[in-house]
């Protein structure tokens, strides 16, 4: 049998109560991480997250695409 080769080795592992679990989907869902396995260790390593508001920008991108278009 294969075994794939992981570049990690080490497992964690941890409980959560279901309020505990709702705010970490609400934290993942907010900055956009969908792996929890890359959201936990940002948040463990670094310990925090970065959440960027684009809406602005990409309601202008918006605008912009339709004058290009129009022109």
């Amino acid at each position: 049998m294969n075994k794939k080769k992981y570049k990690r080795s080490v497992h964690f592992h941890f409980l959560a109560n279901e309020d505990e679990a709702t705010l970490i989907r609400e934290r993942m869902a907010a900055t956009g991480i969908v792996s929890f396995g890359a959201f936990a260790r940002k948040m463990l390593i670094d310990g925090y997250h970065i959440t960027i508001d684009l809406s602005d920008v990409l309601c202008c991108k918006g605008c912009f695409d339709k004058h290009l278009l129009t022109t």
